[in-house]
């Protein structure tokens, strides 16, 4: 059975642009939950091919990678193994990583009252992204154009909007403060809560590689090498991401969430820069150097809201590309047929988003351009099919405008000197120039896996056919009847309130808009005063309300400008 590559919303079809005509409207969520044969690739995405081990590896691999894909992969897993039958409430599992995977895989196990146990290297939950100040996280934009942009999530766990890193980190972490000892973590059969099951909280400086199997017991063994502590449990979910980055030996290399002042040089001139690597690390670094306006986030989300307006719409013709794509199997011939349409779709995009492109790029007075930016890939054309739509779209827009050029080679290092390979061909690269490496993971799970393993892995979850929006599991799937766990279906009106903070920084800070709860239950919605005016927001960005926040519905409430109104406190 096939499935189609999963929808960063996890199925619901709404768009995130201005224009509201264009949004779909379909029901709040979906009854069902997928066939046997979807929940079966779901499980088979998970590990190596013929692995009969029961570990379950949360991506890595998966196309498009992003934090809320990880957050949809991990309850495809939990859900197919809670819907399978493949865990019992005498299930001993053991989550590895408390990531964004890995958190969202341990609320759902824990609503449902599993016995699950959190372990994290670091200190604490979510220490890699923190002080990626330089990065800027959306929900959906990289699964544009199989499914809407919007900037809020609709998920039982961890909603966040699009924001700088730190700050979608912070939300995270207030909801998982939050939830920890309330109800998030609650059995729902029992009064007791899930602590005297098992550990409520992560056990943090826990470093786990796998150790050994025992197929009559069936038991895994996990072991921390720097405490000689073993861990045994029935079934293990690792959830720790791609691991150490290649950074070719160079130890000044800054990794991707580390900040590396790049977006400094992007406002000089007479910069030489090489970027080695077309996927989404290497082509958002790209961006950033040619882009000005993709230093404030939004913008590839601006990007797609400009090409859905007017009467010509090019969302079809790239999702007949994407999937033309996807059943090319040759990766260079792919690369080459995505250099070919492009060519052919970019004189076709409307004026208002030509005239955004064009506007954000960075040019001299004189008009041309400041920086020589070259980009490094291993195939003939910089676009691989992992990466981002939106991210190969504004790339190929910055190469027809000769903002940068692209060449196909590789990149090496040799005694501490950079060597660039092409065509047979070694030449050493100047030491004045920056170089930017951006080659994935040095040793993917190798506490886990054998490279060979990894290898199967990524072929599994890097297939054509992904995770399926069709194929997620409802929210209100996670969420039990008798949990005491606020469910937009059960308590749509607690739910409301337990958003609303959340709801309010995001309309304020984006739209400028004062919001509250307004509506009753069953049909709570945030209700936006359009005549109380945020400081530092234009009032003209209220026109351009969501319908949708978190799945709540939004409400403009117009009043004569006359009139005195008081503004909601700040959450």
């Amino acid at each position: 059975m096939g499935l189609r590559r999963e929808a960063a919303d996890g199925g619901d079809d709404r768009g995130g642009g201005k224009d509201g005509d264009r949004r779909k409207k379909r029901s709040d969520e979906p009854e069902r939950v997928p066939d046997k044969g979807a929940m079966l690739l779901h499980l088979k995405y998970a590990k190596p091919a013929k692995d009969k081990r029961p570990i379950y590896y949360i991506g890595p691999f998966g196309s498009r990678v992003s934090f809320q894909s990880q957050q949809r992969r991990a309850l495809n897993v939990v859900g197919s193994l809670m819907e399978l039958k493949e865990i019992s409430s005498e299930t001993d599992i053991v989550i590895v990583g408390a990531g964004v995977a890995g958190m969202t895989a341990f609320a759902a196990l824990s609503s449902g009252g599993y016995k699950v146990r959190l372990y994290e290297r670091n200190s604490a939950v979510l220490t890699l992204q923190e002080g990626s100040t330089h990065r800027y996280i959306h929900p959906t934009v990289n699964f544009w154009p199989d499914t809407d942009a919007d900037r809020t999530t609709r998920l039982p766990f961890f909603d966040w909007y699009s924001s700088d890193c730190p700050n979608v980190i912070k939300t995270f972490r207030d909801q998982w403060d939050h939830d920890a000892d309330k109800v998030v973590r609650r059995d729902p059969r029992l009064p007791k809560r899930v602590k005297d099951l098992t550990q409520s909280d992560p056990l943090f400086e826990y470093d786990l590689k796998f150790q050994a199997y025992d197929p009559v017991s069936k038991r895994v063994s996990l072991v921390d090498e720097t405490r000689k502590e073993t861990i045994e449990a029935d079934l293990v979910l690792v959830a720790i991401g791609f691991g150490v980055e290649d950074n070719l030996g160079d130890e000044s290399q800054r990794p991707y969430w580390k900040d590396d002042r790049l977006v400094n040089l992007a406002g000089q001139e007479g910069q030489e820069i090489l970027i080695s690597g077309a996927g989404d690390g290497g082509l958002i670094d790209c961006l950033r150097l040619v882009y000005g306006g993709f230093k404030k986030g939004d913008f590839a989300l601006d990007v797609i809201d400009a090409l859905e307006c007017g009467p010509y719409s090019p969302r079809e013709a790239f999702q007949a590309l994407e999937d033309d794509a996807r059943k090319e199997s040759d990766a260079n011939r792919r690369a080459e047929l995505f250099a070919e349409r492009y060519a052919a779709l970019l004189p076709k995009l409307n004026r208002s988003a030509r005239d955004l492109l064009e506007h954000a790029l960075i040019k001299k007075a004189s008009g041309g351009f400041p920086n020589k930016i070259r980009l490094l890939g291993r195939f003939s054309a910089p676009y691989e099919l992992g990466a981002a739509p939106i991210n190969r779209l504004l790339l190929a827009f910055a190469l027809s405008h000769k903002a940068l050029t692209f060449e196909h080679g590789s990149l090496e290092r040799v005694e501490g000197a950079y060597y660039l390979k092409k065509k047979g061909k070694k030449t050493a690269v100047p030491g004045k120039v920056k170089v930017i490496v951006r080659h994935g993971p040095l040793n993917a799970l190798g506490g886990f896996l054998t490279k060979n393993e990894v290898k199967s892995l990524r072929e599994q979850q890097q297939e054509p056919e992904d995770f399926a929006s069709e194929g997620s599991f409802p929210n209100k799937y996670f969420v039990p009847a008798n949990t005491e766990y606020p469910c937009r279906f059960r308590t749509p009106g607690a739910f409301a309130n337990i958003r609303w903070p959340l709801a309010y920084r995001f309309l304020s800070e984006r739209f400028g808009a004062v919001t509250k709860v307004g509506g009753s239950d069953p049909e709570p919605c945030f209700v936006v005063d359009d005549v109380i005016s945020v400081p530092e927001v234009t009032h003209a960005d209220i026109a351009g309300l969501p319908e949708h926040v978190f799945g709540i519905p939004v409400e403009r409430r117009q009043r004569p400008k006359g009139q005195d109104t008081s503004a909601a406190p700040l959450p």
